[in-house]
């Protein structure tokens, strides 16, 4: 038997942005490696209802997954760290890799055409910043195999 898992990554509402001047834009972590979890084999007999874990990883200034904690966003669950399925999910995203968020300075360039006028924006400065992510995986069996689902 196989198991089927999908994740997707869920907006928080609640999301604090950072305070940045009118020079400087914000560049959310880009994934560069997410393999999925593995559907837990010992649950894979048991043939359960599909199951949701939704957690809150943390992406360093390296891109590396530094941090997994539960979300506190709307239907998430507290679920008992020595769940398969949270132990799955969590495995998987630790060894996950990104591209770290970046808050970008831009400069204007010099006007091309003889004008004073800028042409364009140039990055005059680019510094990695530690950001969060929220998560949501489904595990379920579908046709006697688990997945999980990738939306």
């Amino acid at each position: 038997m196989e198991g089927q898992v999908a994740f997707q990554f869920v907006p928080d509402p609640g999301r604090v942005k950072p305070s940045l001047s009118d020079r400087q834009v914000f560049m959310p972590p880009r994934p560069l490696e997410t393999p999925l979890p593995s559907y837990p084999q010992s649950e894979l007999v048991r043939n359960t209802a599909p199951v949701t874990v939704v957690v809150r990883i943390f992406v360093g200034t390296d891109g590396s997954v530094d941090q997994v904690s539960d979300s506190p966003l709307e239907g998430s669950r507290r679920i008992d760290t020595g769940d398969p399925f949270r132990a799955s999910v969590e495995q998987a995203v630790r060894g996950w890799r990104f591209v770290s968020g970046r808050v970008r300075t831009l400069a204007e360039s010099e006007g091309s055409d003889g004008e004073r006028k800028p042409d364009f924006r140039v990055i005059a400065d680019e510094t990695p910043v530690r950001t969060y992510l929220d998560l949501r995986f489904t595990f379920e069996v579908i046709d006697g195999e688990g997945r999980v689902r990738s939306e």
